[in-house]
Formats: C-alpha cells, sequence, structure tokens
C-alpha cells in the first residue's frame, strides 16, 4: 500500500513538472521567434543605415573627434530593445514563478500527505503486529494445553492399561490356584487361622485357656479333612494343647484384687500400745509394838521409796505411742508398698512383688496390734501372698504353628495367607 501511494504521488509530480517544462520550453520558443522577426526588421533597417553612414566616409575621409561621437551615437540607435522581448521576459519569468510556487506548494501537500501515510501505516502495522501476536500467544497457549491434555490422557490410559494388567494377572493366579486346590483345603486355611489366633491369644493376653481351646478346634479341622499326610501337624498340635493345659493357671488377676482388698483395711488397724501393769497392794506387815523403833523407821522408808518409784522389767522391745502425723505417715507408706507390690503383678515382676509383701507383714508385725481381728487376717493374706507366683514360663513358639504355615505355602492357599496377615 505504501509502495503504490509513493509511485501515485511520484508519477504525478513528474507529470506536473512535464507540463510546466512544456509551457515554458513553447514560452521560450515563442519569445526567439519574436526575437528573430525583431532582428530581422533591425537588420534592415541598419542595412538602410549603414548605407547612408558608409557614404560619408567617401565624402570625407577625415573627421573630428565629434564626428566620431555621432557615429557611435548613430550606432547605437541602430539596435534599440524591442518590447515584445521584454514583454516576453516578464512572461517568462511570472510563469517561472507561478511554476516554482505551485511546485513547492505542491510538494508540501505531498510531503504531508506522504507523512499522513507513513503514520497511518506505522499505526496499522503496530495493530497488525500487536493482532499477530496476540494470536501467537494464543497458539502457543492452545498448544502447551493440548499438551499437558495429550499427556494427562496418555498417563490415564497408562494407568488403566496397568491395573487392567495386575487385575488380569490377579485372576490368573485365582485361576491357577483354584484349579490346583482341593476342596477340604477350606479346612486347612481355617486351622492356619485359628492356630495363628491361638498364638496371639497366648503371648498378648496370657490366656492358655483360651489357647488351647482353639488349637483344639484347629485339630477337628484338620481331622475333618481326611488326610493322612497332615498326621504330623495333628501330631504337633497334640503337644501344644497338652503343654498349655499344663501350665499353671495365671493368678495375676486374682492377686491384684486381693491386694486391693488389703490396702482397704489398712485404716481399720489398731496401733501397739504401752500395757502397763495394774497396780499391786503393798503387803506389809503392819508394825508391831513388838518392834523395835529401828525397824518402823525402815520399813517406813522403804514403803515410801516403793511408792515413788516403780521399776518393770519386760522382755520385748517397748514401742512407744504415735502422734496422729506419724500413725498417717505409717498408714500411707504400707499403702504405698501394698500398691507396689500390685504393680510388680501386672508387670510380672516376681522378685520386686515378693519384696514388696514382706516389708509389708513386717510393718504390720512391729506396729500394729496381733491379737486385733484385723491385723490377724492381714498378716494370713500377706503370708500367703508371700508364697504366691505371679510368673508363667510360656513356650516361645507352637510346634504346629510352623507346620501347618508350610503346609498352607506349599499348597498355594493365598487366602489363608491373607488370614494370618
Amino acid at each position: 500500500m505504501t509502495k503504490s501511494s509513493d509511485d501515485a504521488s511520484s508519477k504525478g509530480s513528474s507529470d506536473n513538472k512535464v507540463d510546466i517544462k512544456q509551457q515554458i520550453e513553447k514560452s521560450v520558443v515563442d519569445i526567439e521567434q519574436d526575437v528573430e522577426a525583431s532582428d530581422e526588421q533591425e537588420e534592415t533597417s541598419l542595412d538602410s543605415e549603414n548605407v547612408v553612414v558608409d557614404e560619408s566616409p567617401k565624402l570625407n575621409k577625415t573627421s573630428s573627434p565629434s564626428e566620431k561621437h555621432v557615429e557611435t551615437a548613430v550606432v547605437n540607435k541602430k539596435t534599440p530593445i524591442s518590447k515584445l522581448a521584454i514583454l516576453s521576459l516578464i512572461l517568462v519569468l511570472l510563469l517561472a514563478g507561478a511554476a516554482g510556487y505551485g511546485v513547492d506548494k505542491y510538494m508540501k501537500e505531498q510531503v504531508a500527505q506522504q507523512a499522513k501515510i507513513d503514520a497511518l501505516v506505522a499505526k496499522q502495522s503496530s495493530v497488525i503486529d500487536d493482532i499477530t501476536n496476540h494470536l501467537n500467544q494464543q497458539v502457543e497457549e492452545l498448544q502447551t494445553r493440548n499438551q499437558s491434555l495429550t499427556q494427562e490422557l496418555t498417563d490415564n490410559v497408562e494407568t488403566q492399561l496397568a491395573s487392567q494388567q495386575q487385575s488380569q494377572t490377579l485372576i490368573n493366579q485365582k485361576i491357577a490356584e483354584l484349579s490346583g486346590r482341593r476342596p477340604s483345603d477350606w479346612l486347612l486355611a481355617e486351622a492356619n487361622y485359628l492356630v495363628t489366633i491361638a498364638g496371639r491369644k497366648l503371648w498378648q493376653e496370657k490366656d492358655q485357656k483360651t489357647a488351647a481351646a482353639l488349637l483344639a478346634t484347629a485339630d477337628k479341622r484338620i481331622a475333618e479333612m481326611h488326610d493322612e499326610s497332615l498326621i504330623n501337624i495333628r501330631r504337633a498340635l497334640a503337644k501344644d494343647i497338652a503343654t498349655l493345659s499344663a501350665l499353671p493357671q495365671d493368678k495375676s488377676q486374682d492377686i491384684a484384687l486381693a491386694i486391693d482388698g488389703l490396702i482397704t483395711q489398712v485404716d481399720n488397724l489398731k496401733l501397739n500400745t504401752v500395757t502397763l501393769p495394774d497396780a499391786v497392794e503393798d503387803e506389809t506387815q503392819e508394825s508391831t509394838a513388838d518392834a523395835s523403833w529401828q525397824d518402823n523407821l525402815k520399813q517406813t522408808w522403804y514403803s515410801f521409796v516403793d511408792g515413788m518409784i516403780t521399776i518393770t522389767k519386760r522382755e520385748s522391745n517397748v514401742v512407744p505411742l504415735m502422734s496422729a502425723k506419724q500413725r498417717w505417715y505409717l498408714e500411707e507408706n504400707l499403702k504405698n508398698k501394698l500398691v507396689q507390690a500390685q504393680l510388680a503383678v501386672y508387670r510380672k515382676q516376681q522378685q520386686a512383688f515378693t519384696s514388696s509383701i514382706e516389708v509389708s507383714r513386717t510393718w504390720v508385725l512391729q506396729f500394729f496390734d496381733r491379737e486385733d481381728s484385723a491385723t490377724t487376717f492381714m498378716l494370713d493374706e500377706l503370708a500367703k501372698l508371700e508364697k504366691a507366683s505371679i510368673t508363667v514360663n510360656y513356650p516361645r513358639d507352637l510346634l504346629s504353628r510352623n507346620l501347618i504355615g508350610d503346609e498352607v505355602v506349599r499348597r498355594n492357599i493365598s487366602s489363608a495367607q491373607g488370614m494370618e496377615r
């Protein structure tokens, strides 16, 4: 668009210049023709005058300076300027000025118009560049979004294919397991599950009765299979059942409850008190008149001294009376020691349990009244607890557990393995 406008403007200006040039050349030609015509007229007049001038020298060859001046004037008079030439020259000058002004004005208009055209072209090119950049940005965003969607679809398809392949693999495994499985394998799987639960009951809950019952149920399930190849498993189950049945009963809960009862009876215990002997009347013989005054004085003195000072001999240690604060400390310490024994029962710490019971029994014997019924009951219970055993040596493993687990793996019973986990 810019190139075509430039060509049009340049073509218009060149045409105007050609027209003006032609007009100028035409006027110049007209002027030359007028000048030539005027020259011809002057030549004819000069020829006539020259004839007159040339005759004068013939008459008088020697002339004075004044005569020479007359000749130059005549000669100057011979070449007059034509008015038509002057008029033509003025006309040419006016035409040239007008043409120059017109050309200058036209060129200025062309420059202004070209500037406007250039501004419009620049603005149009800027708008086109903005539109192009915006379209390129949108194209890039669409390409990026298309790539992300394509990648996401590809990932989803790959994930679904992987999941389908995994499902197909599991189905194939199930089919293979079912094809090689025996009709009675579910009984073996149940027996394996019962043995596993029996082990957890034994080691986590210390419940040997429930564990032995579960093992007996597992033996019945295996017996229902009527499979002679499982005789070793049944033999191991019988040994495990006998081992659990021979274990001593865990009386930890009973012992802990018994200690709870003793703790509540501490406040009912009576302390030992000092027992003073009864006053014995002094059977002194009355003084007789027959006794001498020395004997009477001695008897009176002994009676006075015996009344003031009494000496009693005891074989056991005499414990002084306690204040209320000291008695509270004694009772709380005894309760604390019994609580320590109870904690030792829960933690299966036989030595700590026995030591706490012994210290408690010693304190009861030393500080409380043995003839009181509450003290007697406390001492009897503590004596029983001293002989109690709170630990049971459970077997580390069951013989049947490993055998039945190996058989389940050999028969590839995955459902039983799942229950075991």
